[in-house]
């Protein structure tokens, strides 16, 4: 149904998807592709001020910033900017 109406209102923008855990992530693969940047935080962020002015310093001369947790030694998906190029589009494919 929500296809549906996506063609109705957007024809050829639309993608059709299926249930799944990964859904989260398809609006912003399809921004990417779009050539539209991407600045993706989880809903249990909280903000108390704008970050995007010292995001696009941070992220200057970079294609991707991730969070990192220095207690688990991991990278953190629940926070993440990704400049829409070439080759990061590779990378996630």
């Amino acid at each position: 149904e929500a296809y549906d109406l996506c063609m109705e209102h957007h024809s050829g923008r639309c993608v059709r998807g299926e249930v799944s855990v990964l859904n989260k992530y398809t609006l912003l693969l399809v921004a990417l592709q779009l050539g539209i940047d991407v600045f993706w935080l989880d809903f249990d962020i909280f903000l108390v001020r704008n970050p995007l002015p010292q995001l696009r310093n941070a992220a200057e001369g970079y294609d991707l910033l991730m969070g990192y947790d220095y207690d688990s030694d991991c990278l953190c998906n629940g926070f993440f900017y990704l400049r829409a190029r070439p080759v990061t589009h590779r990378w996630l494919f």
